[in-house]
């Protein structure tokens, strides 16, 4: 253990005083997404001896700064371009001009296999980041749930193995959580694993302040009084949201100051829509749209309380942006999102079902003392979640790797 804590601060110090060059392989970049949040505050946060390119499919009409790099792509698939990766002549000629030293790949698949070509081209280290829990979106391939299950057990699981382990000869894998890290595992990866949550910036204190958080409700017809819910992110079926609807039902009639609000878009908006009209207090619920991420702090501090009923995340990192906002979240217990919460200090930890989680919303509603409590926690904990904090423990695998 001690050799290893030298190791690692030789390292670090090593990294001071000698310039870095990293490729960062990314299947979507810019798709609003966590895994495009995560790659730029890696990318803008790193010191300054450290110059990233992005590398990503092309997506559209693109004004991309000198530091992206983009494959060809022949048309999307769920929102993604498909690269094609066997188009790497000017990756090539670039980073033989330009120098690298590591490629941090950020997607097993298409893109992951470009930037595993480029890392043995070049001689240099792979560090692997796997952000989503691939085997919890079956439904977007159209089958039957029994086949997509076989799918992600017997077509993902080898998949994974095969590429980190064997194909990319991944140096270490970073995850954004313990739930992640045993997914991973119990679909046979091998390589060495780290856990390091994603960082999330402090908001500007103009953007949470009540004038700010007032004008966010008058927006939508909302009371300083009133309680409001919030969920902010992609209206997606695995994102579970059905059940926080369902859960706002259970305590419309006995709260008729409880009002919900949705910021976000995606595949289940319209379906969410007209759930949300059949409710009990539909004039209750409110849909934002999707909104760019320098407006949503405004948005995160007006809200009571943050609601993330997903039980696919790998982190949830919205919630992190609701807490560092100074807003407490119910979370359910399943998958990594559950991390970011400790129960009864900065949120509450329940049970995905309507019962439990409509009890947990209704525990902090009824209690004022409860609800000033958490939204104090979260001001307590805001430090564990900056970039400054990921940045840290980044590095830390970036010269570790570089130093072997």
């Amino acid at each position: 253990m001690q050799q290893t804590t030298a190791l690692t601060k030789s390292a670090i110090t090593f990294s001071l005083i000698k310039n870095r060059h990293v490729g960062q392989f990314t299947e979507g970049y810019p798709l609003t997404n966590g895994v495009t949040v995560a790659v730029d505050t890696l990318v803008q946060n790193l010191p300054s001896n450290f110059k990233s390119t992005i590398v990503a499919p092309e997506a559209g009409n693109q004004n991309d700064p000198a530091d992206v790099l983009r494959i060809p792509a022949i048309g999307e698939l769920w929102e993604y371009p498909i690269a094609q990766p066997w188009r790497t002549k000017h990756l090539v000629h670039y980073f033989a001009n330009n120098g690298l030293d590591l490629v941090h790949v950020h997607h097993p698949f298409l893109m992951g296999m470009v930037g595993a070509k480029i890392a043995k081209k070049f001689k240099v280290p792979l560090v692997a980041h796997h952000h989503t829990l691939y085997e919890t979106y079956g439904h977007y391939v159209k089958l039957p749930t029994s086949i997509s299950d076989r799918i992600a057990k017997y077509g993902l699981g080898p998949w994974l193995h095969w590429y980190y382990d064997i194909f990319a000869e991944c140096a270490t894998i970073i995850v954004p959580s313990k739930a992640t890290e045993t997914s991973l595992r119990q679909m046979g990866v091998e390589a060495s694993i780290r856990v390091i949550p994603t960082g999330v910036p402090l908001p500007k204190s103009e953007d949470i302040s009540p004038a700010k958080q007032q004008e966010i409700r008058c927006r939508y017809g909302i009371k300083s009084e009133d309680f409001l819910l919030l969920y902010v992110g992609r209206l997606a079926k695995e994102k579970n949201l059905d059940l926080a609807l369902q859960a706002f039902d259970a305590l419309a009639n006995e709260h008729t100051n409880l009002h919900f609000l949705f910021v976000g878009s995606g595949p289940e908006e319209e379906s969410l829509r007209e759930q949300a009209a059949l409710s009990v207090a539909a004039d209750r619920i409110h849909f934002a749209g999707r909104q760019p991420r320098e407006l949503l702090d405004p948005f995160y501090a007006a809200g009571d309380l943050f609601v993330f009923p997903s039980t696919t995340e790998t982190q949830g990192l919205v919630t992190a942006e609701a807490q560092v906002a100074g807003t407490p979240s119910v979370v359910v217990n399943v998958g990594g999102a559950c991390e970011l919460v400790t129960d009864g200090m900065d949120g509450l930890v329940t049970a995905p079902t309507v019962a439990d989680l409509s009890q947990s919303i209704r525990s902090i509603l009824t209690n004022p003392t409860l609800h000033a409590t958490l939204k104090q926690g979260c001001i307590t904990n805001r430090s564990k979640r900056t970039p400054a904090a990921m940045i840290e423990q980044v590095l830390d695998v970036y010269e570790s790797v570089l130093a072997r």
